[in-house]
């Protein structure tokens, strides 16, 4: 996970700026408004001192704005990834002489499940499953319950 602490992240749409504070809120950042009220800004701040805190800031320079990172840089483009998804399934029906080919991702609860099918001309299909866990959060207490003795965190 990219830690936002002393960050200027800049986004292009209201999906990747609710998609930003998720995960900064997920990271311990408190919001200076509800999330639904700032998830229309293009600009965000992370502090990490005193508090972890998200500003707002109400003008930005241009020079702020151009040393920010962009949320596609650190995150990527959702269309350019499906892009390439599409592009390598595509060749490898071609390598392996497949002509029909659907691959499907649902979320669970604890996991990502993902199929995906593939169909000769003749008829032969080829059936593949795999599954993504989730990252868990888990309490030092519940760590140390689990090995059975004490833990401390050092970085």
């Amino acid at each position: 996970m990219i830690d936002f602490t002393n960050k200027a992240i800049t986004t292009k749409s209201d999906l990747e700026s609710e998609q930003l504070l998720k995960k900064a809120v997920a990271q311990g950042f408190g919001l200076p408004k509800g999330e639904k009220a700032l998830i229309a800004n293009r600009f965000f701040r992370f502090i990490g001192t005193p508090y972890k805190q998200i500003l707002i800031p109400a003008t930005i320079s241009h020079a702020e704005f151009d040393q920010a990172i962009s949320y596609t840089d650190l995150f990527g483009d959702p269309e350019t990834e499906l892009r390439k998804i599409v592009d390598s399934a595509t060749r490898w029906c071609r390598a392996y002489g497949y002509e029909h080919l659907s691959i499907f991702a649902n979320e669970g609860i604890d996991k990502f499940s993902g199929k995906g099918l593939a169909k000769t001309s003749e008829g032969i299909i080829k059936r593949v499953d795999a599954d993504v866990m989730k990252p868990r959060k888990i309490t030092i207490a519940e760590l140390e319950k689990q090995l059975g003795c004490p833990i401390e965190i050092v970085s």
